[in-house]
């Protein structure tokens, strides 16, 4: 991985020298990442402590979203006798009534999967939600260890390679200086891995820590995670989460047109 910029990074033959290949983020996760983590500011990779300003803008929105979630659903709430009607949406009453019914009923099914994202999401936009969010679960916040110190003794770190992966042929395995992690994460926790000490050296094996033995706030970090991109089940739990962050992309627009079409209705009927 490169320092800058972020997402970089290259291959290189370490006997050689020879750059084998590169990797650069296309242009448009970039922006749709600085969008959704920063408000288009600069990450600390790329020269920046981070756009406070616009974390504190999409934290504030995330909040403001949430509120609207929850007095959409108490609006919406189905009486006695008439849930299965809720659930309804008309598609040979005209534009006004099919919007309205996919307003309501698209925000009632996507609403559980849109809160998951945004009480996750507010970990990375308030300190102090993010302190609140681990003391519920009786730990302190888990260290920061995505930039760990990369592998330098590359013999070692061939030696180290070649002999988890010959052990372990179907993980991930992420090497660094001192140590690697092998993801064992399956359904659930994406982020688990065990830990494997490795001497700078001669690239042996000196100390083995299981994911189960790991701090309670390491595996709270990597549920997080998990929950908030919709990866704890894998490819199924990733779909069910596009449709309904698309559904809740679409909520505003039909909400806007549902309010301005009541304003002109009123309107024509109060002339």
């Amino acid at each position: 991985m490169l320092a800058k910029p972020a997402m970089a990074a290259i291959w290189v033959n370490q006997y050689t020298g020879e750059v084998m290949g590169k990797y650069d983020r296309p242009a448009v996760f970039k922006v749709a990442s600085a969008a959704h983590r920063r408000l288009f500011g600069k990450s600390k990779a790329e020269g920046a402590f981070g756009a406070i300003t616009g974390k504190l803008a999409i934290g504030i929105t995330t909040i403001a979203l949430l509120m609207i979630i929850i007095s959409g659903l108490i609006v919406w709430r189905p009486s006695k006798g008439h849930v299965r009607n809720k659930f309804k949406i008309s598609i040979t009453k005209g534009t006004y009534k099919f919007l309205y019914d996919f307003h309501c009923v698209g925000g009632a099914v996507s609403a559980l999967i849109i809160t998951v994202c945004i009480l996750t999401g507010l970990n990375w936009s308030f300190g102090w939600y993010r302190k609140l969010l681990y003391s519920t679960f009786g730990t302190e916040v888990a260290e920061t260890t995505s930039h760990k110190t990369p592998a330098e003794n590359f013999p070692a770190w061939d030696y180290a390679y070649s002999k988890l992966s010959s052990e372990y042929p179907d993980k991930e395995i992420r090497m660094y200086q001192n140590e690697a992690d092998i993801v064992v994460g399956g359904c659930g926790n994406q982020q688990a891995t065990d830990t494997y000490k490795i001497n700078p050296a001669n690239g042996e094996v000196s100390s083995v820590t299981t994911y189960e033995d790991k701090a309670e706030s390491n595996h709270i970090k990597g549920w997080i995670y998990s929950l908030h991109v919709g990866s704890w089940l894998g490819w199924l739990t990733k779909i069910i989460y596009l449709v309904c962050v698309l559904i809740g992309a679409v909520l505003p627009i039909t909400g806007y047109y549902l309010w301005i079409k009541r304003l002109i209705l009123k309107k024509c009927h109060s002339a």
